[in-house]
This record gives structure tokens, sequence and C-alpha cells, in this order.
């Protein structure tokens, strides 16, 4: 499948009209609060859309989206496909866990590199 249905934690579709889209560049760098409600305001969205949508993003993300790098958000897609169903569960939560792995799988290998 090369365009399986992205759905954010909730369970609902990822949507630019529903105002719950995650850029992959703002879970690669990190992003602040501020910068997530702006960009809600500049959606092309009804102003009872842009309401709901700026709640659901303080309520998810009350520290901003932290900085999980692309090897990170790469891992959390594709452990989060389901292949039964063609769809994507994303939870930045499991990004942000995935990035503490791959520092683990770095560390390690820096340790072994080094003593070997």
């Amino acid at each position: 499948v090369l365009h399986p249905l992205v759905y954010d934690a909730t369970g609902r579709k990822m949507s630019k009209s529903l105002g719950n889209v995650i850029d992959p560049l703002h879970v690669i760098d990190g992003v602040g609060l501020d910068v997530l409600v702006a960009n809600l305001a500049r959606a092309n969205l009804d102003a009872a859309e842009i309401k709901r949508a700026t709640a659901d993003v303080r309520r998810q993300f009350p520290q901003g989206i932290p900085a999980c790098g692309a090897d990170a958000l790469r891992l959390a897609l594709a452990a989060s496909f389901a292949p039964d169903s063609r769809s994507v569960t994303f939870d930045i939560n499991q990004a942000v866990k995935f990035r503490q792995l791959c520092n683990k799988w770095w560390n390690a290998v820096r340790f072994f590199g080094d003593r070997c």
C-alpha cells in the first residue's frame, strides 16, 4: 500500500479540514505551542473548527511538539502501520519513545565502536 489513511491518536482521520494534521517537519525539528496555534489561525477553517482544533492542540501538546528527528518519525510511522486495515494511527508519544530508542542504539554503537 503506497498511500494508507493516517489517523490521529484519538482515531480520527487526519484532515486539513479538521485541523488535526501534524506537519512532519514539526515532529522532526520540534515546535512550540504558539506556532501550532498560529498555524491553525492561518488555516482555511471556519471559526468553530478553529476553536475546537485549538482546544485539541492545547490539550494534546501543552508544551508543543518535542524534536524527535527523522529516524524516530520513520520508526513511529512504520510501527503504527496496520497492514490489515491499510491505515496508520500516528501518536506523537510513540515518536518520542522511538527517539529515545534511537538514542540508546546510537550510544550502544558508540560504546562498542570505541571498544573494538
